[in-house]
């Protein structure tokens, strides 16, 4: 019998209105050919949402349905616990691969060496490759392939768009961290790449992301900011015994969080307070110790011009401006 591919784990709560169709863009790019399965994990109050995948499944014998406690890094857990696959993918409920990216898919899994392999992903009608033609590290590499990605967490931090070497993952006993609500993802790419011996960045768009304005990552709630000081709490507290290389990138990191934390927690569409209420935030979040010790240390040479501007504006404590530059990126959202 040929080996199990893929295993594609999907964590679903309340996503009766899209699993069917994230699981039909799956089947649509493996087609037949290979080996694979896609493992749904419920882990939300009943909403219809195990009906619809039961009723898949009567049909598509690869479909594995399971459910844990509430949260999604314990649903992907769950799923990891049950995959069998050479590789796994991570897709949320709402998204889909995207449309011709199977076969590419497929090549780079029966041939790649690599431990992790990036891949580009579209949002809207932005297309976010990762890379303008293929890269391979190996060995010494690696920690200048970590440093690129924590410098730039939106674009290669998330788990989707990538596969992981599922036995690597469990040799390394590598696990979402259940404690957190916000950039748990990154948290275990950032787990899982120290113990890569290899890595692929690839230029194909494999992934659509869809912006749901309801969803956790973009509605307001005023618990967000401190989710996010957790998140970051742990990532400092991952770096002890890492190389001061990769220190000073996750300066950058949890800078780029902090403003993450800022637009989506503070000035997004939602939070109806008075704008020196929310420049006030900005001040108090920034005087927290694990926001505070990155704005000392990072360095204004690293990162995109926009990176360097806010980054300039904290160690400026000039919040007011910083407050105008999130309001403007809220409306660019909003707008897009």
């Amino acid at each position: 019998m040929d080996a199990m591919l893929i295993s594609v784990v999907i964590p679903a709560y309340h996503s009766k209105k899209t699993i069917k169709k994230t699981i039909s863009s799956i089947c649509r790019e493996l087609g037949s050919d290979i080996l694979y399965e896609v493992i749904v994990v419920e882990n939300g109050p009943e909403d219809g949402t195990r009906q619809v995948i039961e009723a898949l499944a009567g049909h598509m014998p690869y479909i594995r349905l399971y459910h844990s406690v509430q949260g999604v890094s314990n649903a992907r857990n769950e799923g990891m616990m049950h995959a069998s696959g050479k590789w796994l993918m991570f897709v949320d409920a709402d998204d889909e691969l995207h449309p011709g990216s199977g076969k590419r898919l497929i090549e780079v899994m029966q041939t790649s060496e690599a431990d992790v392999c990036l891949f580009g992903h579209q949002s809207g009608e932005k297309r976010r490759p990762v890379c303008s033609e293929s890269e391979f590290y190996t060995g010494s590499e690696i920690e200048a392939v970590r440093i690129r990605m924590l410098e730039a967490p939106t674009r290669y931090m998330q788990v989707w768009a990538k596969l992981f070497r599922r036995q690597q993952v469990v040799a390394a006993g590598v696990l979402f961290e259940p404690e957190l609500s916000m950039a748990e993802d990154s948290d275990f790419t950032f787990q899982y790449t120290a113990f890569c011996r290899s890595a692929a960045f690839y230029p194909d768009i494999v992934y659509d992301y869809h912006i749901n304005p309801v969803s956790v990552m973009h509605a307001f709630d005023a618990q967000k900011v401190e989710a996010y000081i957790r998140a970051m709490t742990v990532m400092t507290e991952r770096m002890s015994g890492e190389s001061e290389a990769i220190q000073c990138a996750c300066d950058q990191y949890i800078l780029a969080h902090f403003h993450i934390a800022m637009v989506n927690g503070v000035f997004c569409t939602g939070n109806d307070v008075f704008c020196g209420e929310k420049v006030r935030r900005i001040r108090d979040t920034a005087g927290h110790p694990v926001f505070k010790k990155a704005i000392r240390r990072v360095s204004l040479k690293s990162g995109g011009w926009i990176s360097r501007v806010t980054g300039l504006l904290l160690k400026g404590h000039l919040y007011g401006l910083l407050g105008v530059v999130y309001t403007l990126r809220v409306w660019q959202k909003r707008k897009r």
